[in-house]
């Protein structure tokens, strides 16, 4: 027959990780489905702005998406367009970058999971609390005119040229999907996967000491 393979779910553009794909309609309904209630546990690790007072936590808010500027925003609930946004988030370890742009700021390092899924979500809700995310030039103001998120800004640390220039790495939002855990539509088990960061901004933040 003819080859078949849905996506279940998908990543913001500049930010990698483990995608959920499957290769038949069945499967593709029961894991759809199942999405839809949340019951497909998505895990990211994220390197945000700031020391964090509570180590663990909720963040709930309702975005609106601005499709001109291709960003989200924090706005009220009754705001046109609203959708309610909810992350947990676990502080793993926090260190001073010590050198480029963002030289003598804490950035701490999160896990986090995500329990609905919006436009920008992680980085959107951090960013409106003073976290903005590593390397997030759409976000975090230290990389204002730096592009849309995913081109190329000076080095941190050194290291291996990237690909864009001589003496820059391709730096991108530090935010990562790096586990996945689901309903086995073969069974009645779960099904977990995981995955270490890697790519420029890693290799970056793990010269300044994080654990990634």
């Amino acid at each position: 027959g003819e080859p078949y393979l849905a996506i279940i779910n998908r990543l913001d553009k500049p930010v990698a990780g483990l995608v959920l794909y499957a290769k038949n309609r069945k499967a593709a309904g029961i894991l759809s489905a199942r999405s839809g209630e949340h019951a497909i546990g998505k895990y990211y690790l994220a390197v945000c702005k700031g020391h964090f007072d509570e180590k663990k936590g909720e963040l709930e808010d309702y975005l609106a998406k601005d499709v001109g500027s291709n960003m989200s925003h924090v706005v009220s609930e009754s705001a046109p367009g609203a959708k309610r946004a909810i992350l947990t988030y676990e502080v793993l370890e926090e260190r001073e970058i010590r050198s480029g742009t963002n030289e003598g700021q804490i950035y701490s390092l999160l896990m986090i999971r995500l329990i609905t899924g919006r436009h920008h979500q992680i980085r959107v809700q951090m960013a409106s609390r003073g976290h903005a995310l590593y390397g997030d030039s759409k976000y975090n103001p230290d990389l204002a005119g730096h592009g849309a998120g995913d081109g190329p800004v000076r080095a941190e640390a050194s290291g291996r040229p990237g690909r864009n220039a001589p003496g820059t790495l391709r730096i991108t939002p530090a935010l990562y999907a790096y586990r996945m855990d689901f309903i086995n539509v073969g069974g009645s088990d779960r099904i977990s996967v995981d995955v270490k960061p890697s790519g420029d901004v890693w290799d970056t933040l793990k010269s300044c000491g994080f654990s990634v």
